[in-house]
């Protein structure tokens, strides 16, 4: 499963559709080293993936991402550097550029999947889904208003379901009061912590909720 980890946090079940999960974690815990696993696999997989982030700039997505360059099933974008005063209208430049992608990914891969059984059934690849990377949430309500983050996260949780799309979204934890309006989107919530052991400190992940899903311990 392209989620790291993700069988074992759910007791070996291997079949998870595509979905959206919110990965909590306090800084420096480790969520964007998670992600990059994650993403790389979506690369080298062929897969159409998607990275958001207002951090990282084009020069160092190709160190984080570990990638020198990006085919046209890849797109990364970081909405703050879209404009020189990043607003709202940078979110919605970003939501094209995505809609415009994914659409372009659908009508690609239709065209390459477009084949029938032997009674003329069309038969569809349930393997092409979307690897999708947004980090993170916090730094994106820090330049961004809440209320315009939620707006873009409901038309942007749209096209991903739209395109069955298996992504992350990262926050840091606790999670404020603030912010839990723009985390209702999430299927499954994700928790990465360190904890204790031996006088030294091991990172534990654990599924603290996921619909239709019983929970598991850390792992």
């Amino acid at each position: 499963m392209a989620i790291p980890g993700l069988t074992e946090l759910t007791d070996g079940e291997e079949n998870i559709s595509p979905t959206l999960f919110l990965l909590s974690g306090p800084p420096a815990v480790g969520k964007r080293d998670y992600c990059r696993e994650f993403f790389e696999e979506g690369l080298a997989t062929q897969k159409g993936c998607i990275f958001i982030s207002s951090k990282i700039t084009d020069k160092e997505k190709i160190d984080v991402l570990d990638t020198e360059n990006t085919n046209f099933r890849s797109l990364f974008i970081n909405p703050v550097l879209l404009y020189e005063n990043p607003d709202e209208k940078s979110l919605q430049e970003t939501l094209i550029k995505i809609t415009e992608f994914l659409s372009h990914i659908r009508s690609n891969d239709s065209q390459n999947n477009d084949h029938t059984d032997t009674v003329g059934t069309r038969i569809e690849d349930n393997d092409n889904f979307i690897f999708f990377v947004m980090d993170s949430l916090n730094n994106f309500c820090d330049i961004f208003e809440v209320s315009a983050i939620k707006r873009f996260l409901a038309r942007l949780v749209l096209q991903l379901k739209k395109s069955k799309t298996i992504g992350i979204f990262t926050i840091d934890s606790p999670i404020s009061m603030e912010y839990q309006s723009i985390i209702s989107f999430c299927d499954g919530i994700i928790e990465m912590k360190f904890e204790e052991s031996n006088d030294s400190l091991i990172r534990k992940i654990r599924l603290l909720s996921m619909a239709g899903r019983a929970m598991t311990k850390p792992t």
